[in-house]
């Protein structure tokens, strides 16, 4: 596995601490990208993914399949509770579609986005990260 945390806490005057980390893990084979915020008070949280794939939302907003030149991408959402899930908005005379996420943050707040290629057949509801605060994930 690879990965690479940076320093969030000045792009917000309402984040007192806050980290975002990238890695790969499983073989390389997924990708996590993991928020973890301390708010100086509650507040609404936005997340922006932005593709030109076909976007498919299962029936609780948590999973989007992402399909593109005959292959497909399964992003989850995990580490907070419902109900935030993934809204995808087509972006006009562009191909591009938008998915956004909302959440409504307390004090703290911790969320990963978990993306992996699926092979021919595989099913998007596996899940293949479980969510572990980024100052341990050099131990796994």
């Amino acid at each position: 596995r690879a990965y690479a945390v940076v320093d969030m806490a000045s792009t917000s005057d309402l984040i007192l601490r806050g980290k975002r980390g990238a890695m790969l893990t499983d073989g390389r084979s997924v990708a996590v990208i993991q928020d973890e915020v301390t708010l100086e008070r509650e507040a609404e949280v936005v997340w922006h993914f932005w593709t030109k794939a076909e976007v498919k939302l299962n029936a609780s907003g948590r999973v989007a399949t992402l399909k593109k030149d005959g292959k497909t991408l399964a992003c989850r959402i995990s580490g907070i509770g419902s109900p935030v899930r993934f809204e995808a908005k087509s972006i006009e005379d562009s191909g591009m579609t938008c998915l956004e996420v909302r959440a409504n943050g307390k004090e703290k707040l911790r969320v990963a986005f978990v993306c992996r290629l699926l092979a021919e057949g595989e099913s998007a509801a596996s899940r293949v990260y479980e969510v572990v605060p980024m100052s341990r994930w050099s131990e796994l």
